[in-house]
């Protein structure tokens, strides 16, 4: 047998193979290391128009935002969010990238968590200072890490960012990951439009994806539900009544 045939017996073979799958999950699982546990449920939001407060909802509840949906936070009284989601382009200069740091000029998260495309991308506490923004902690997260944590959740799995799931779909995947029983989704829609910023128009790129995702995790019977009758119709989730 070859040098090269002994190499690929020995990385085929199933000790190898179970050392490998160890070696994964050891890094996923640090990858996560440093985010909060939650303990009981959770509610996420997101930035469509006309955001619904769910049933019983309150300031004990766990709550996460993504992108400037801080602003629907606040406006349905739920006070500064644990834990944010950022979008990985949010520092690239644009109508919505705007839009979004002048919804969150001033305000602040517990956490915050910016998935990014590459390991190149660094830098994101200095980014958020200089537009005024602010976090107690931060945590990067690899586009690898994002799917391995879509996978896991939703038994669907998306590595690129640009055609995968929305980061508002991610966070609710997240949500479950971090122990959220129940998580609850306000203010999502797959239609245009942003309750932070009415005048700015934005193309929604992963409807069929997020669409598809929420699916798989109503499928699973996962104690995921949806605000609002209209969300819970589009996306197969159950609607929310108080209880879960």
């Amino acid at each position: 047998m070859t040098s090269w045939a002994r190499f690929r017996a020995g990385f085929a073979s199933p000790q190898r193979a179970f050392l490998n799958l160890n070696l994964l999950r050891d890094r996923y699982e640090a990858a996560l290391a440093g985010l909060p546990r939650i303990e009981g449920p959770a509610i996420v939001l997101g930035s469509a128009p006309n955001p619904v407060r769910p049933a019983g909802v309150d300031e004990s509840w766990f709550t996460i935002t993504v992108n400037a949906s801080q602003v629907t936070a606040a406006d349905l009284g739920l006070g500064e969010p644990e834990l944010t989601v950022l979008r990985d382009d949010i520092f690239t200069p644009g109508e919505h990238q705007d839009a979004v740091w002048k919804a969150l000029a001033g305000r602040r998260t517990a956490h915050l968590v910016a998935v990014q495309a590459s390991s190149d991308d660094r830098g994101v506490a200095r980014g958020i200072a200089e537009r005024n923004y602010h976090a107690g902690h931060v945590t990067e997260l690899s586009r690898h890490t994002r799917g391995a944590i879509i996978a896991e959740m939703s038994g669907r799995y998306h590595v690129k960012i640009s055609s995968g799931v929305s980061n508002g779909i991610f966070a609710m995947l997240l949500a479950l990951k971090l122990g959220g029983r129940p998580v609850v989704m306000a203010g999502f829609s797959f239609g245009p439009g942003w309750h932070f910023a009415q005048s700015t128009t934005g193309h929604r790129g992963h409807i069929k994806a997020d669409r598809a995702t929420c699916e798989a995790v109503a499928a699973r019977g996962l104690p995921v539900f949806a605000a609002d009758p209209a969300f819970a119709e589009a996306s197969g989730l159950p609607i929310w009544t108080g209880h879960g």
